[in-house]
């Protein structure tokens, strides 16, 4: 690998982590919908994208998204299993979300999916599906946060998981090609480094009350991969990204103001 690249690389991972830090310590001090929504936004998924736009090119890019909104809808189902079983044990709650993620996903590369509006429709039903449980079967509530006394041991291990896989999807990107690198950054490791320390922080329905909220960050999320697909040739790495961003930021806070706060 050249200079540059490992350059890149170590960038991902700094950038990564730190975006897990900011969102497990805002899910902390503002409560679940906030630390929710925050942590539901674009980190991987970002990041992956612009790496892999910056380590190879815009076009590469814009196939690594042809996926990923199905993807995104594969993380709804993850989000139905933890929710299901986080109160009996928060291990066996994700390894189940991970064995339903990983067949789920490997399921879509079986169908060789290749159309995007395809992929979006998927995201689209598993949304639908994953806020009806969310909302109308298990009825889950928001919780306020607690004082959480950092150190920086602490930080640091919020940080690395999240760093780790968003730098792993660059690797993969460019020696797998960026379809599968695209499919990468949707991995749950924001999430799952969030449920956690939430899990541990707070206890089990504030983990709840956070996937409920990333739920509905996740359509922003879905909304940033559909601009910079059709942004990032045309207009360029940054202003591509700067684009899909703003879209993204505001449709967040559209869904705080008139969707999240009607939800106890």
């Amino acid at each position: 690998m050249d200079t540059l690249f490992i350059i890149k690389l170590i960038l991902s991972f700094l950038v990564g982590g730190g975006y897990a830090i900011l969102a497990t310590v805002s899910a902390d001090r503002l409560g679940s919908k906030i630390g929710g929504l925050i942590s539901g936004l674009p980190s991987t998924v970002l990041l992956g994208l612009l790496f892999i736009a910056w380590t190879q090119n815009t076009q590469a890019a814009v196939e690594a998204t042809t996926l990923i909104p199905a993807v995104i809808g594969v993380a709804c189902f993850f989000l139905i299993t933890f929710v299901l079983f986080v109160k009996k044990n928060i291990w066996l709650a994700l390894i189940c979300a991970f064995i339903v993620w990983f067949v789920l996903t490997y399921s879509l590369f079986l169908f060789h999916i290749t159309n995007f509006f395809i992929s979006l429709f998927i995201y689209v039903i598993s949304s639908f599906i994953a806020y009806y449980y969310v909302t109308r079967i298990r009825k889950i509530s928001s919780v306020k946060g607690n004082k959480i006394v950092y150190t920086t041991k602490l930080l640091l291990i919020r940080g690395f998981l999240t760093g780790f896989v968003v730098a792993l999807s660059v690797v993969v990107a460019k020696f797998g090609g960026p379809i599968i690198g695209g499919v990468l950054t949707t991995f749950p490791a924001m999430f799952t480094s969030v449920l956690l320390i939430n899990y541990f922080s707070h206890g089990a329905d504030f983990a709840s009350a956070v996937a409920k909220s990333s739920l509905f960050a996740w359509i922003s999320t879905t909304l940033y991969v559909v601009v910079a697909r059709y942004t990032m040739v045309p207009l360029g790495i940054i202003e591509g990204t700067v684009v899909a961003l703003v879209a993204c930021y505001i449709s967040a806070y559209l869904l705080l103001i008139y969707v999240l706060k009607k939800h106890s």
